[in-house]
């Protein structure tokens, strides 16, 4: 059976130190629709540094495979931020502002100390409320982009990770489809970015004993194989929304396998 995509690939995000230090809670999974689970380690031996998986990523896009790409930090952010901070809607130029106000790719640059700082030539602190929650985190229960400094928080991650989301898209812009903000349904031939939430499916998975950042890492791998593998990932694509609700959640993001 040939499926819509050839390889699932779950990452547990880490939003600590700096774009160069290997930090052991980045963790990434490799799963084929209906076949088992790889747990890849950076090619270094060590643990993988975000500036590191970045370019792992740009090297698997440029290949000819078909891959889903589930990550667990956020993509978008809560309508109220960008209407407070008057920012335009498409998702290109928020990432732009974004990844100017948070520049997390450069060299030594860390979220702590950003938040502390604004760049210079950076007009706006950009700040956000931890109560700002996007509709899908809201759905579910989930922490906002904004809400720093707590267990199970995605703030740091986020600002980390943006940076290299921008990078991939703009090597990759004809291969990878960015879902939602490309449009609900990605077009077949396509790879696709997905933001992805462990604790959606944590409890379907059994936890042999290892880290909670690999066990995270296969939970997203895995469900997202099993739904390729069973059709279901079509059912995924678009969430039972009210018209305005979509709308809103075409700029903000979703998260995969919310309803």
């Amino acid at each position: 059976m040939a499926f819509r995509f050839e390889r699932c690939i779950g990452i547990d995000y880490s939003g600590a130190a700096d774009a160069d230090t290997p930090l052991s809670g980045i963790r990434v999974v490799s799963a084929i629709p209906g076949g088992a689970l790889c747990d890849v380690g950076a090619q270094d031996g060590r643990h993988w540094t975000r500036r590191g998986l970045a370019h792992w990523l740009d090297a698997r896009l440029s290949e000819n495979e078909l891959l889903l790409i589930g990550i667990d930090h956020g993509l978008g952010f809560p309508e109220i931020w960008r209407e407070t901070h008057g920012l335009p809607s498409d998702w290109d130029s928020v990432l732009e502002t974004v990844c100017a106000r948070w520049p997390t790719d450069l060299p030594g640059a860390r979220v702590r100390d950003l938040r502390k700082s604004v760049p210079d030539g950076v007009v706006s602190s950009l700040e956000g409320d931890p109560r700002w929650r996007r509709l899908a985190e809201r759905r579910v229960g989930a922490k906002s982009v904004f809400h720093f400094d707590v267990p199970g928080s995605v703030a740091n991650s986020t600002f980390a990770g943006l940076p290299w989301v921008r990078w991939l898209r703009k090597r990759h812009r004809e291969q990878l489809h960015c879902w939602p903000f490309d449009g609900w349904i990605p077009l077949r031939g396509k790879s696709v970015l997905v933001e992805a939430w462990p604790a959606l499916w944590n409890t379907t998975i059994p936890d042999p004993g290892q880290s909670r950042d690999l066990h995270d890492a296969r939970v997203l791998a895995r469900s997202m194989a099993d739904a390729v593998a069973d059709g279901r990932i079509e059912s995924w694509w678009e969430p039972s929304l009210p018209d305005e609700d979509r709308e809103t959640a075409l700029r903000e993001g979703w998260i995969l396998g919310v309803g």
